[in-house]
């Protein structure tokens, strides 16, 4: 697949959006604002400028380098190459691609549990005035970015995403003082955002 895709989009990652001539999009702005362009309405960008900037920063820390995926990520290839089989040589080609080392775990640990405390409390914030949403009343491209992170903590249930059983249980691993910080809200908006707007199941 890999080699399918790299021949196809000319990059090897996922997801690479190709539209007409233009060269491969693969960042999650760059893919945003094509969507924004291509379908302006519903936005996915507040309407509020500020709310518009905050979002942007909120969501470079979620899915942007050295944000809450990415640092998801490494503590997953770090619980993969502890593993045997399929899961170990998963971690092994991963940890090439993001620069796996143990120092840059126990960083990324740190900067994982500052931002889900980040995250839930914009959710908090919110809450208390009456919205479901990182933003406004209505749904922004946070609340997508936001619901998919999450599944890198705590998987959605089999019925709604069937996935490799070992992928699985490498996901659910989690440390003590992750369990803390990963806050009852998060997976509560998660499972929100995707009844109300996603498709399920899905399948990994």
């Amino acid at each position: 697949m890999d080699r399918e895709l790299r021949r196809w989009s000319g990059v090897h990652n996922a997801p690479a959006l190709i539209f007409e001539q233009d060269t491969a999009r693969t960042t999650w702005s760059e893919i945003l604002m094509l969507a924004e362009r291509l379908r302006p309405e519903p936005s996915l960008l507040p309407s509020d400028k500020k709310d518009r900037a905050w979002m942007f920063g909120l969501a470079h820390e979620l899915m942007g380098e050295e944000g809450l995926a990415w640092s998801r990520r490494l503590q997953l290839i770090h619980i993969g190459m502890k593993m045997e089989g399929p899961s170990q040589k998963r971690a092994e080609y991963l940890s090439k691609k993001y620069g796996y080392n143990t120092e840059a775990v126990d960083r990324t640990a740190r900067r994982s549990l500052d931002l889900l405390a980040l995250v839930s409390r914009q959710l908090k914030q919110q809450m208390s005035r009456g919205s479901d949403y990182y933003f406004g009343d209505q749904l922004s491209a946070v609340d997508i970015y936001s619901a998919a992170v999450m599944a890198l903590f705590q998987p959605l249930p089999t019925e709604q995403c069937d996935m490799d059983p070992a992928s699985r249980v490498a996901f659910s691993i989690l440390d003590d003082a992750t369990k803390v910080a990963l806050d009852p809200i998060l997976l509560q908006h998660r499972d929100r955002i995707y009844q109300r707007h996603l498709e399920l199941p899905l399948s990994l």
